[in-house]
C-alpha cells in the first residue's frame, strides 16, 4: 500500500476471495494474487497427460513421456532405438547396451560378478563339507551342505541310488534330471562333437577314469588335431580330427599322440601302430589289391559264438534270423572273407553281416574272424578296403613297416565288448 496514490487509497475495497483490502480496478472483485491462484486451480482441474507405461495412472514428467517411477522405460526406448538390447540387470543399475547378436541375457561384467559370487558360495560349501569329512567316524554327522543350492539339509537328502553319500541334495538331483530330460540331446551331442574344447575335455576325463597319463595342454591338443589323419591323410568335415595314441600302453604325451580320423581310430582300437599297418597290408594283399607280404600272426585267435547266441541276439535286436544250424556250421567252417584266417585249434571263425541294416539271412552273412569283425564294426566292407587303400597311399612309412621283419607283429587281443556284433 505504500505505493498507492491518494486516489487509489480512496478507492480501496475488500477482495471477495481473500477478504483483504486492495485497490481493485473497475469490473473485477478479486485481487491479483487470488486471480493467479484461480488460474492455477483451473489448470490443475484440466485432464492430465498420463505416463506412457501401460497401466500406470501417474502423470508424466516434464522431461519425457514417463512418470518418475518409470524413468527406466526411457532407457529401454533409447536402447531399442539404437537396435540394441539392455542387460537383464538394468533394473539393478546396469546400463550396458548389448548388440542384438550377443548370446547372453547379462553383459560380460554382470556375468563375471555372478560367477565370482557363485565360486565363493560353492567354495565355502566345499570347505565346510571337507571339514565335516575330517570329523572322526565316532562323531555322528546329521547335516550337510548341498554344493548346488548351498542349503544345509539332513544327511538323508544326500543318499544316492546305491546308498552312497553324494554331493547334491535329492531336490537338486531331481531338478537336474528334469532339466536333462528337456534338453535336445542330439543337438547338444552334435555341438560337442563339432567343437574342440568339449572334445579335449572328454579326452582328459577319459584318461583320468582309465588312470592314464595326460600331459597335453589345450594348445598341444589343438596343434595335433588340425593336421590330416596320421594314417589315411584325411581331415574330417568339422575341421579337426581326433587323437590316437600310437602305443596304447602309454598315456597322452606329445610324442605318443597323432591326429587320427574317426574311422582309423575305431579300426585301430588298442592295436600298436605297426600291427595296424601290417593288418592293412595283409588285407589289401589278401584281396589282391596290392602285392605284399601277409601277416596272419597279426590276427589273434578267438572262439566263436554258438548258434543259439547268434539267434538270441537277433531276437533281442528284433532282427531277422532265418539260417539253419547246418548253414551256420557250413559258413563258420569257411575262412574269414576279409583276411582269409582259417579255423584251427586256436581260432574259430564266426559270422558277419555284410549289411548291418539287415538281419542274419543266408545272402547277408559270411564267415569272419573276431578281429576283422571288430575292425569292420558297422562300416561297409568296401569302405574298409577304401580306407586301407588310403592308408597304403598316404602312410609315409608303409613300405618300411610292411617290409621290416623286425617290427612288432604280436597282436594283443583286440575284441572289446562294445565292438561285438
Amino acid at each position: 500500500m505504500n505505493e498507492y496514490t491518494d486516489e487509489m487509497l480512496s478507492k480501496i475495497q475488500p477482495c471477495s476471495g481473500c477478504k483483504m483490502a486492495y485497490y481493485i480496478t473497475d469490473g473485477v472483485k478479486t485481487c491479483d494474487s487470488c486471480r493467479d491462484r484461480g488460474k492455477k486451480n483451473r489448470a490443475s482441474k484440466e485432464k492430465p497427460v498420463l505416463c506412457s507405461k501401460k497401466g500406470c495412472p501417474s502423470k508424466r514428467s516434464q522431461e519425457n513421456i514417463y512418470c518418475g517411477r518409470h524413468q527406466l522405460c526411457q532407457f529401454e526406448d533409447e536402447t531399442v532405438a539404437m537396435n540394441k538390447k539392455v542387460c537383464r540387470n538394468y533394473i539393478r543399475g546396469c546400463r550396458s547396451q548389448l548388440n542384438m547378436d550377443y548370446q547372453h541375457s547379462n553383459c560380460e561384467e554382470c556375468l563375471e560378478k555372478d560367477r565370482e559370487k557363485d565360486r565363493n558360495r560353492r567354495g565355502f560349501v566345499k570347505e565346510q563339507n571337507r571339514a565335516v569329512e575330517n570329523i572322526p567316524d565316532a562323531t555322528p554327522v546329521l547335516t550337510k551342505l548341498c554344493t548346488t543350492c548351498c542349503k544345509e539339509l539332513p544327511m538323508e537328502q544326500f543318499l544316492g541310488i546305491k546308498e552312497t553319500v553324494v554331493k547334491t541334495c535329492l531336490s537338486c538331483r531331481n531338478d537336474n534330471k528334469l532339466q536333462d530330460s528337456r534338453r535336445d540331446k542330439e543337438h547338444r551331442n552334435e555341438t560337442c562333437r563339432n567343437n574342440m574344447r568339449p572334445q579335449y575335455t572328454s579326452y582328459k576325463k577319459g584318461a583320468r577314469e582309465r588312470e592314464l597319463q595326460f600331459e597335453l595342454s589345450f594348445e598341444d591338443y589343438e596343434k595335433i588335431v588340425v593336421n590330416p589323419c596320421h594314417y589315411c591323410g584325411i581331415l574330417e568335415e568339422r575341421g579337426f580330427n581326433g587323437i590316437d595314441r600310437k602305443n596304447s600302453g602309454i598315456g597322452y604325451i606329445i610324442e605318443n599322440c597323432v591326429s587320427c580320423c574317426q574311422m582309423c581310430n575305431y579300426m585301430k582300437g588298442s592295436l600298436s601302430e605297426s600291427v595296424f599297418i601290417k593288418r592293412a597290408c595283409h588285407i589289401l594283399t589278401h584281396q589282391n589289391i596290392v602285392s605284399r607280404n601277409l601277416y596272419p600272426e597279426c590276427f589273434a585267435g578267438h572262439k566263436k559264438c554258438s548258434y543259439n547266441q547268434y539267434r538270441n541276439k537277433a531276437v533281442k535286436m528284433d532282427m531277422e534270423f532265418s539260417i539253419t544250424i547246418d548253414e551256420y556250421t557250413a559258413i563258420t567252417s569257411s575262412n574269414c572273407y576279409i583276411c582269409g584266417k582259417k579255423n584251427d585249434e586256436n581260432n574259430e571263425n564266426g559270422m558277419d553281416r555284410l549289411d548291418n541294416n539287415h538281419g542274419y539271412t543266408i545272402q547277408n552273412i559270411k564267415a569272419c574272424c573276431a578281429e576283422c569283425n571288430c575292425m569292420k564294426i558297422d562300416y561297409d566292407f568296401q569302405d574298409i578296403l577304401s580306407k586301407f587303400a588310403s592308408i597304403h597311399q598316404h602312410y609315409k612309412d608303409f613300405d618300411k613297416m610292411c617290409d621290416d621283419s623286425t617290427a612288432e607283429t604280436r597282436c594283443v587281443r583286440f575284441v572289446a565288448s562294445r565292438y561285438k556284433k
